[in-house]
């Protein structure tokens, strides 16, 4: 019996549409066919859910030969029995698509909706609240506000000035604009649909973005462990770009470029007892929790939870990367790409320079993080330069 890994970077799409039946834009759809494997990096023993075909029984066995002490995991052929399931993320759909082939290993219908309802961005604003009301070591911030009616959104709009307006499901960027009273008519028919459809939207001050980054965590379903620090990258449109990929110690030294040891290492405590006493009970699994440090008054300051992630996310591949496979004391850089056509991904891959991997470690060039098909639209990769 073993345990299935399944990636399904929809997720946050399909809780927001919160029903079994449930297809992904086509977009989803094909990110998950070409990085299907990525979740081999976890490092971890289990099988991968994905096509037991040629493409990619050629690449695993290509990687594993490089890193054969740190890749445990395989590509389910259906010859052993799954004793349980670890998806990128629970949904309804999820486990309805998976129900049909693992119907014993698949998490009942009120744990699912348990993990919706705590996918919900109010568990955001309880977080920053906890934090808020009893850490005054973490420093000064504002916390997010639950908004049930447009006069409520606009209260807050004149309260914060500026605000990030999120969708209470949603992510990679969907579902989050920043408004102010000037541009706010441009929004208010999409606020009015979302409190409609999903009860509520949530308010952020916006804040003068420094650097953003999160910490991973895992939850046994008692307790929480804290599994390490991501630094990413997002783009204009707020969606996931790049991460730095290192050794949890030299991410938590970059991050001591900004955040002081003693706030870094409450932070870590402090959301490991706020995840303790919200999520641990109800979720197996891994999660991170975003946060940022910003500017104001010339002072550099910690947001300490922008949103909760209770899945897997990129920044956690990249941490455990940079932890398992790559050589000490290295930095790199984790990509999810895209490419127009078959001829601009070709050009791509012959650009980048050969990874160099010495004693099971990555010490320079590019590193494919799953197979590259003919047609494949995205590649993910970690380059060392």
């Amino acid at each position: 019996m073993a345990k299935l890994f399944v990636f399904n970077p929809e997720n946050d799409l399909a809780l927001a549409c919160g029903e079994p039946n449930f297809t992904p834009p086509a977009m989803a759809r094909r990110i998950r066919r070409d990085l299907q494997l990525i979740q081999i990096w976890l490092g971890d023993e289990g099988l991968v859910y994905a096509p037991h075909d040629e493409a990619g029984i050629r690449f695993l066995n290509s990687v594993k030969m490089l890193f054969p002490e740190s890749l445990k995991a395989d590509i389910y052929d259906g010859s052993c029995g799954i004793e349980s399931i670890s998806p990128w993320g629970w949904s309804p759909a999820i486990a309805s698509e998976l129900g049909r082939l693992f119907p014993d290993a698949v998490l009942e219908k009120s744990a699912i909706q348990k993990i919706r309802e705590l996918s919900h961005r109010r568990i955001t604003v309880a977080i920053a609240n906890y934090l808020k009301n009893n850490y005054s070591g973490i420093g000064e911030f504002e916390s997010p506000v639950l908004c049930c009616s447009l006069q409520e959104v606009l209260a807050t709009i004149e309260w914060f000035g500026v605000c990030m307006v999120k969708a209470p499901w949603s992510g990679s960027g969907k579902g989050v604009f920043r408004v102010d009273k000037e541009n706010y008519r441009v929004y208010e028919n999409w606020i009015r649909s979302i409190i409609s459809k999903q009860g509520s939207v949530v308010c952020e001050k916006y804040l003068d973005k420094v650097q953003d980054f999160a910490l991973e965590f895992y939850s046994d379903g008692c307790s929480i462990r804290y599994v390490g620090p991501s630094v990413f990258f997002n783009n204009s449109r707020f969606s996931y770009e790049k991460a730095m990929v290192a050794s949890t110690s030299l991410l938590e030294n970059h991050l001591q470029k900004y955040i002081k040891e003693d706030c870094l290492s409450l932070l870590k405590s402090a959301v490991a007892e706020a995840l303790g006493k919200l999520v641990a009970q109800s979720y197996v699994g891994y999660m991170g929790v975003d946060m940022l440090v910003y500017r104001e008054a010339g002072n550099l300051c910690v947001m300490p939870c922008v949103e909760l992630n209770l899945r897997m996310t990129m920044g956690l591949i990249a941490n455990r990367i940079g932890e398992k496979f790559l050589e000490k004391g290295r930095i790199g850089e984790m990509s999810v790409l895209w490419h127009r056509d078959a001829e601009s991904l070709t050009k791509y891959v012959d650009s980048v320079k050969k990874p160099v991997i010495r004693n099971g470690r990555l010490e320079s060039g590019t590193l494919f993080l799953a197979p590259i098909y003919p047609d494949s639209s995205y590649t993910a990769s970690v380059t060392i330069t």
